[in-house]
């Protein structure tokens, strides 16, 4: 047994080698199972796809059922994800989509993932008008793409995005489909084509019975013929969207439009669903606002049926409630059909849910399964899909495992890596004294004052208030949602900064710390630089694992939004500089937190010095998630919260896991430099894998053209 457990052991070389086996090992399990949730035991059949239709590379995962022929005839769905997110993160909705017998192109939007960024986009946009908020990004190229398959059934083609992604999602279906019904575009034959006036009362007409009375022969012939190449068109539109944590600005209001010379209202011909959030604050406001009223010809004073399905009358810009989701098939109602049919539905819900929860929720994800249902026409006899058979949550957690094996491994690595001759002098020598003076006292209080500080570090960050006003510049192309993390940290280097003070004010005691700061460069700069090709030797390492693991499996290490995903050679450039903007930030927040750690810990050791570090460091952060939550959901800060972290739910994961990596990197060399280095290393992969290039136009690149 005592052999055993030293083979095991950190401390010698074959016991890291034995450990760093286990972890591959692990990392290469959890992701085949999650591999298995993720095509249903093999059922669907998942495949990276890329297309270019305008000089840009767009790509994303195609799902399809196992053993498809092109004789097959599958509705299909695009998954558009929203901002700050990748289609890897979207792979809830695409994987219960795929289930129920969808095709499903979970997306990478132009300048997302993947995905290059065109000199001109779908409508026309150029690099001196590039807004991202007023594009579809590359979904409706989709759409384009996925007519081109065989086995899709081009009349039953869908989109759903979330958040950003309903923006692209609603403007791809406008400009697909747009405002006029098949009778407004005949009538309008019938006047650009054939000089037919019509009156305004004639608009409610059949275009067909005043062209039979209207034509002679010849020009009735020729009218059919129109009619027949229009109608190839008008059929294979878009024919459902479903919009998640949105105001659906862009496809949701009416629009006057001409037809046969008179000014008319119409609304867009597409079927429309919106799942907002009970707690979606800035979204679920529009359930039943005025905008939502009139984009469904609701009467003044009366209120939006949640759940209801509704059906649009654009000659009389009247509605009808028809019937309710998940209590109406279009096989028992035929008025729900027929508003199907012809593109005038419209149902908004709610769940209980938070904006970025909306797209890691079970709940929402088989909403939007029932809603294709109806609005696909498939497995319409199904009411309701159970929340329980929604299995990506499972996929989430071994990606997660396999993620935090993937952090684990690194740790026998630098252990490997030091105990050579050429990478010993990365470790510095000595231990952190311990001042007696105070002692008790300055750790109660910098334990106190930890959870307080990063508490307030997260809550000023989610409200917006920055110590650095970082900005989108050409060395910094990320999208502005990667900036909070960034903000984030810059605060946790000031708390650091102000515990330090602190505790040396509680103990008097300078020796300690003058001495601590000199050991890290006791290594000298061949040290650092070492220490340098170290991290960037363990970064590579776990690149080589995820590339392993999307190779064989499709898979990634994630976990909600926190997410290490593989990258281009154009966004490792970019990832090299976001690690040299954090850089400073991760060595502070290493050598307080160390020196702390050291100096108030003195009595433990091991694993268990470094959880107990990593929980006292990411308490302040928990805490005021948890505060955020229990007083959202409880209603007591009605239509607000506490404290938004839209854009920082990720650091939940990766603040433990940076604080883990410098503690258990210090423990080692007993210096900072290899965790600071990691660190930053590993936050700009993150930012850059999940933020995107696409808050501005951003060039490719030659290298990028080269390597791919």
């Amino acid at each position: 047994m005592e052999n055993r457990e030293k083979g095991l052991s950190v401390k010698t070389p074959a016991g890291c080698r034995q450990i760093i086996a286990i972890l591959i090992a692990i990392i290469l399990a959890c992701s085949f199972i999650a591999q298995m949730i993720s095509t249903n035991g093999g059922q669907i059949k998942i495949e990276k796809v890329a297309f270019d239709v305008r000089g840009a590379s767009l790509s994303g995962e195609l799902y399809y059922p196992a053993f498809t022929t092109d004789e097959d005839s599958y509705p299909a769905v695009v998954v558009v994800a929203g901002a700050g997110i990748i289609n890897y993160q979207m792979r809830s909705f695409g994987e219960e989509l795929a289930k129920k017998g969808y095709v499903v192109l979970n997306l990478n939007a132009y300048g997302s993932g993947a995905s290059e960024t065109p000199v001109y986009n779908e409508n026309d946009q150029g690099v001196l008008e590039y807004n991202i908020f007023g594009t579809p990004m590359g979904s409706l190229d989709a759409v384009h793409y996925l007519r081109t398959v065989e086995f899709i059934d081009s009349e039953r083609i869908g989109l759903v995005g979330h958040s950003q992604g309903s923006r692209r999602a609603g403007y791809a279906a406008l400009m697909d489909c747009g405002y006029y019904s098949f009778n407004d575009v005949m009538l309008n034959v019938l006047y650009e084509k054939f000089n037919i006036d019509l009156t305004e009362e004639q608009l409610s007409e059949n275009a067909d019975a005043i062209a039979s009375d209207k034509l002679n022969a010849d020009q009735l012939l020729h009218y059919n013929t129109l009619k027949e190449e229009y109608y190839d068109d008008y059929r294979v539109m878009v024919k459902s969207i479903c919009l998640v944590g949105s105001t659906a600005q862009y496809v949701y209001p009416t629009s006057m439009v001409n037809v046969a010379g008179h000014d008319v209202l119409r609304s867009c011909k597409v079927n429309i669903g919106i799942i907002n959030g009970t707690y979606d604050f800035g979204y679920v406001s529009f359930n039943n606002s005025e905008d939502a009223k009139n984009g469904m010809y609701i009467p003044v004073g009366s209120d939006i049926i949640q759940g209801g399905y509704y059906t649009l009358d654009d000659l009389t810009n009247t509605s009808a409630n028809i019937g309710m989701f998940r209590q109406d098939t279009i096989n028992t109602n035929d008025s729900l059909r027929n508003a199907i049919e012809n593109r005038s539905l419209r149902v908004i819900m709610q769940t209980g849910e938070t904006h970025s929860k909306n797209f890691f929720s079970r709940r929402t994800s088989a909403m939007i399964v029932d809603y294709f249902n109806q609005t696909l026409n498939n497995h319409a006899d199904i009411l309701q899909t159970g929340e329980s058979s929604i299995t990506f949550v499972w996929r989430e957690i071994f990606n997660a495992i396999a993620m935090l094996s993937m952090i684990l491994m690194l740790f026998p690595l630098i252990r490997l890596l030091t105990s050579t001759k050429t990478y010993a002098s990365c470790i510095a020598e000595g231990d952190t004294i311990q001042p007696e003076k105070n002692r008790l006292w300055g750790k109660i209080i910098i334990t106190v004052a930890t959870v307080i500080g990063t508490f307030i570090a997260i809550y000023q960050t989610n409200a917006g208030v920055n110590l650095i006003n970082f900005k989108f510049s050409s060395m910094f192309p990320l999208m502005i949602t990667c900036w909070p993390p960034y903000s984030l940290m810059v605060w946790l280097a000031v708390v650091g900064i102000v515990l330090m003070v602190i505790y040396l004010l509680c103990t008097k005691d300078m020796a300690s710390t003058k001495e601590y700061f000199l050991r890290h460069f006791t290594i000298g700069i061949s040290g650092i630089l070492k220490s340098l090709v170290i991290a960037a030797l363990l970064i590579i390492a776990g690149y080589v694992a995820v590339s392993v693991v999307n190779y064989f499996f499709l898979q990634d290490f994630q976990f909600w939004m926190t997410c290490f995903p593989t990258l281009t050679a154009d966004q490792w450039l970019i990832v090299l500089r976001y690690a040299l903007l954090g850089l400073p930030f991760f060595f502070i927040c290493g050598f307080t937190t160390n020196y702390l750690a050291d100096v108030t810990l003195d009595n433990v050791s091991g694993i268990k010095d470094t959880l107990i570090t990593m929980v006292i460091n990411a308490s302040g952060i928990w805490l005021c998630c948890l505060v955020s939550n229990v007083l959202t959901y409880t209603g007591i800060l009605e239509g607000r919260s506490f404290s938004s972290f839209l854009l920082t739910y990720g650091t939940i994961v990766f603040v433990p896991i940076s604080v883990f990596v410098a503690r258990r990197c210090y423990q080692i060399t007993k210096n900072v430099w290899v965790g600071t280095f990691v660190n930053s290393m590993l936050l700009a992969w993150m930012i850059v894998g999940v933020s995107g290039t696409n808050g501005a136009y951003v060039a490719q690149t030659w290298f990028g053209n080269f390597l791919g």
